[in-house]
C-alpha cells in the first residue's frame, strides 16, 4: 500500500492526469481521503515535517491575501496540496517508512516497466491505444504523445507522466538520491538506461553534468575540481557567447532553437519571466493574472499564451505569482530540507532539484512539497547506509 500510495501521488503530481484532467481531482481526493481515513484511531502530531513548511505555508497564504484581499480557488488549491502533502509524511513516519528510500525503490520499478513499454512501442507501435488527440497507451503502463513523432520520428519514453522532461527530472532526483543514500549499481544503472531514453534535453543538460561530476569526485576530488572548472568556463562561454553554445546543442540534440515549440517555451518563460517579474517583485500577481507577461511575449514574438498559460520555470514562476521574497525563502526551505536529510554530497542533490525546477513546473506538487517538508526518520535505513 506505501508504494500505491506513493505511486498515486506522483501521478497527480506529474501525470498525464494533470494535463488531460482526467479525474485528477478524485484522485487527490481519494489519496486526501485515505490519508485522513489512516489517522481515524490516531492523532495527527506532524511530527515529520519540519517547522520551516509551516513558516512557508504561513507567508504563502499571507502573500496571496495581501495581493487582492482574497485566496481565489487556485490559491486554496496550493494550500490544500501544502496539507495534503503533510499528511502523506506523516503517513509514511508513523509507518517507519523512509519517504526517500520507499521513492527510490518505486522509481526503480516505474523505470523497469517505462523500459519494457519504451521498447515494445519502438518497435511495435501498433499496440498504442489512443486516450484522446494527444496521448495514447501502451498496456495502460506506458503513455505516449503523438506529437513526438512529428518532432522526433519516435516516441520518447515518459512512463505514466505528462511529458518526458518530467520524468528524466523524477528519474534524475532519485538517481541522485541512490548514489547518495543505497548506492545500488543495478538501480543506478537503470535509472541511467531510463534517463537516455527520455531524450530530454533539459534533463539531460542538467543530470548528466552532475552525473559525471559525482563519478569523478568519488574518485578523485582534485580532478572533480577541474571538472567543475571546466563547466564554470561552459556557462561563461554561453553566456558571452550564446549563438556558438545554441549552435552546439542544436547539432547535439537535433533540434531547432527557432523552430522548436518546447525549447522556445523555456527560454520565454526564463528570460520573459524574469522580466516581467518586475511590477509585482514583493508581492507577486493574484492568479491568472499573466497580462505583464503576455504583453512582452506578444511585443517579442507576436503570440500570447493566454490566462491558463502558464510559467514552465518553477523558479520564475514563483517569483511572478508570489514575489522574490516568498521564492526566496522557498528555496531556502529546500536547502534546509535536503541538508536535514544528511546525505553525502548534498549539495549536488540541491543543486539538480533547483535545475529540475527550472525546467517543469512542479513546485507545488504535492511529492515536490513533500521533499520539502519531510524529517528523517532517526536510524533509518538511509541515515544508516
Amino acid at each position: 500500500m506505501n508504494y500505491l500510495l506513493l505511486v498515486l501521488i506522483l501521478l497527480v503530481s506529474g501525470g498525464w492526469v494533470v494535463v488531460t484532467r482526467t479525474a485528477n481531482e478524485f484522485l487527490i481526493a481519494f489519496i486526501f481521503s485515505f490519508l485522513l481515513f489512516g489517522f481515524l484511531r490516531s492523532k495527527i502530531k506532524f511530527a515529520s515535517v519540519s517547522p520551516r513548511s509551516f513558516v512557508l505555508v504561513t507567508f504563502l497564504i499571507l502573500v496571496s491575501f495581501f495581493q487582492d484581499g482574497l485566496l481565489d480557488d487556485k490559491e486554496v488549491a496550493v494550500i490544500l496540496k501544502m496539507f495534503i502533502a503533510a499528511l502523506a509524511c506523516e503517513y509514511y513516519f508513523v509507518r517507519r517508512v523512509d519517504f526517500l528510500v520507499l521513492f527510490v525503490e518505486t522509481m526503480y520499478f516505474v523505470a523497469l516497466v517505462s523500459l519494457f513499454s519504451f521498447i515494445v512501442v519502438l518497435f511495435i507501435p501498433t499496440v498504442l491505444v489512443p486516450i484522446d488527440g494527444e496521448y495514447s497507451t501502451a498496456f495502460g503502463v506506458g503513455y505516449f504523445r503523438s506529437s513526438e513523432i512529428a518532432r522526433f520520428g519516435f516516441y520518447r519514453n515518459q512512463s505514466f507522466f505528462w511529458e518526458a522532461g518530467v520524468f528524466g527530472s523524477l528519474i534524475g532526483l532519485a538517481y541522485f538520491l541512490n548514489e547518495a543514500s543505497l548506492r545500488n549499481r543495478r538501480i543506478s544503472y537503470v535509472f541511467l538506461a531510463t534517463m537516455l531514453t527520455t531524450f530530454s534535453m533539459g534533463a539531460f543538460l542538467i543530470f548528466f553534468p552532475l552525473a559525471l561530476y559525482s563519478m569523478i569526485r568519488q574518485r578523485s576530488r582534485s580532478f572533480a575540481r577541474g571538472f567543475l572548472l571546466v563547466g564554470v568556463v561552459c556557462l561563461l562561454s554561453a553566456y558571452y557567447y550564446p549563438d556558438l553554445f545554441v549552435g552546439i546543442l542544436e547539432v547535439t540534440f537535433g533540434r531547432s532553437f527557432s523552430n522548436d515549440a518546447s525549447l522556445l517555451v523555456r527560454v520565454n518563460d526564463l528570460v520573459l519571466g524574469l522580466q516581467a517579474s518586475g511590477g509585482g517583485f514583493f508581492l507577486g500577481r493574484p492568479s491568472g493574472d499573466y497580462d505583464s507577461y503576455n504583453e512582452l511575449l506578444l511585443d517579442e514574438h507576436g503570440y500570447t499564451k493566454g490566462d491558463e498559460g502558464g510559467i514552465t520555470n518553477s523558479i520564475v514562476w514563483l517569483i511572478y505569482k508570489y514575489g522574490f521574497p516568498f521564492a526566496f525563502i522557498y528555496l531556502m526551505v529546500l536547502f534546509f530540507a535536503v541538508r536535514r536529510y544528511k546525505l553525502k554530497n548534498s549539495y549536488i542533490l540541491f543543486t539538480a532539484l533547483v535545475g529540475f525546477l527550472m525546467i517543469e513546473p512542479l513546485s507545488v506538487s504535492i511529492f515536490w512539497l513533500m521533499l520539502l517538508g519531510w524529517k528523517p526518520i532517526e536510524q533509518s535505513r538511509i541515515l544508516s547506509s
